[in-house]
């Protein structure tokens, strides 16, 4: 490794010290050293990127799709970052990640402006009709066990299992409301499944 300045040997110690302070306590310098330290493990410095596009841009967008060797696995996009204003976080598991990530910059901009109506119920969707090229799109409330199931397996960099999640369930581009790309777990139920999907 080449020789590191003051403050990443402070911050690198400071992490030894207690892992949790990674990598939001750190500063940007020691960030950007993590980043470009090639003896340093791709998860390392995989969260450390995460966290200066949180610091520049407020939020993070995670799409992660399968390969053609997975296609048996689901893909899912999700955000991070927006807890740190008191907003909740993202989930989608539409299979376009183009649109999906143009629908949550919008959403989280519209969340910033109190111009977004978040859904407080579970049973209870928010339908949305200006942000997805005139096609409505439905806010809604993760259960207690949905979050911490998406934690477990989708919503992983997120800051802490408590940080209410909101499932962005969107139509097909022809208004067509479609329930097979969604995992089992994570459809909408009662009304607000009924009023989506039937």
């Amino acid at each position: 490794m080449k020789t590191i300045s003051e403050i990443i040997r402070q911050d690198l110690e400071r992490v030894k010290a207690d892992t949790s302070i990674f990598p939001q306590e750190l500063h940007r310098e020691t960030l950007d050293w993590i980043v470009g330290e090639e003896d340093i493990d791709m998860i390392t410095r995989l969260q450390a990127g995460t966290e200066i596009t949180k610091r520049d841009s407020g939020i993070q967008i995670l799409c992660i799709f399968p390969t053609k060797d997975d296609e048996d696995q689901t893909g899912f996009t999700y955000t991070t970052g927006a807890d740190r204003v008191g907003c909740p976080e993202f989930l989608t598991f539409y299979p376009s990640p183009k649109t999906t990530g143009w629908v949550f910059n919008q959403l989280y901009q519209l969340m910033l402006d109190n111009k977004l109506e978040l859904p407080t119920d579970p049973e209870v969707p928010i339908m949305i009709d200006d942000v997805l090229n005139d096609l409505q799109l439905a806010l809604v409330l993760l259960t207690d066990e949905q979050r911490i199931e998406a934690y477990d397996k989708y919503t992983c960099q997120v800051t802490t299992v408590d940080v209410p999640i909101i499932h962005v369930v969107m139509p097909l581009p022809n208004g067509e409301w479609r329930s097979d790309f969604i995992p089992p777990g994570f459809l909408p139920s009662g009304s607000a499944g009924a009023s989506l999907f039937n």
